[in-house]
């Protein structure tokens, strides 16, 4: 393709993503992530095709008719009562749907999970007994910035810097918290954690206030006790809400 051109100037690629980082670094970082999972899963698809045309032949089979021949080895009917156990385990996602109305379609969704983990297996075992596949293909990385009046716990040069983007008022962000004071007790100095403010204001309304006062908090000296107060008042704002 041509580079884009006003008047002799010619505009390069390298220019249109230098500036499409600085205009809309969060779209761009997602594109980036979309084409390596469509790349990635086009490589896992081909490997798979490959791998499966290779048993096959030595069976001198055709590959369709191997794949199915070790799936039914794979898999075993779906019962009533696996139906039913499903139902019930999942019944708030029903919608008030009974069960007579919800067991086909999830005896159809039970089977097609059999396959579908069998025919995983089936490929993690023939790449174990299979060639040598390499496969070089780097995930797309973005650079954080962490300043330096960033709410942090651990030196600045440990070997690892867990950056959290958290609300305080979010339940699933609350349930991080022990998980981090685990790693930071277990790997001491070794491992930094930075906290950064993402109140997400339109479904969390306490959000943003909580982070002022957390912030308040911080420049008053608490912030050698950053997994604790955040804790607290992530604690304080999910009882709350």
């Amino acid at each position: 393709m041509s580079p884009p051109r006003v008047g002799d100037r010619a505009i390069t690629v390298r220019e249109l993503d230098d500036r499409w980082k600085t205009e809309d670094p969060g779209a761009k970082a997602q594109a980036e992530q979309a084409i390596y999972d469509g790349r990635k899963a086009a490589l896992d698809a081909i490997i798979a095709d490959m791998l499966v045309a290779q048993a096959a032949k030595a069976k001198g089979v055709t590959p369709e008719a191997f794949v199915q021949a070790e799936i039914g080895k794979r898999t075993k009917p779906v019962t009533d009562t696996d139906v039913r156990n499903f139902y019930v385990q999942n019944s708030e996602r029903m919608q008030g749907r009974s069960f007579e109305q919800m067991s086909t379609a999830i005896q159809q969704f039970l089977r097609d999970q059999q396959q579908t983990t069998a025919k995983q297996d089936l490929i993690a075992e023939l790449k174990k007994a299979g060639p040598a596949i390499r496969v070089v293909m780097d995930a797309p990385r973005t650079t954080v910035t962490v300043a330096a009046d960033d709410p942090s716990e651990g030196k600045a040069d440990a070997p690892v810097t867990v950056v959290e983007y958290s609300d305080f008022q979010c339940p699933f962000c609350q349930r991080v918290m022990p998980t981090l004071k685990q790693l930071r007790a277990k790997y001491g100095d070794k491992m930094r954690l930075v906290w950064k403010d993402f109140p997400l204001t339109m479904i969390h309304p306490q959000a943003f206030v909580a982070a002022q006062a957390a912030n308040c908090a911080r420049e008053q000296g608490s912030s050698g006790m950053l997994t604790t107060s955040c804790s607290r008042i992530s604690r304080h704002c999910s009882q709350s809400s």
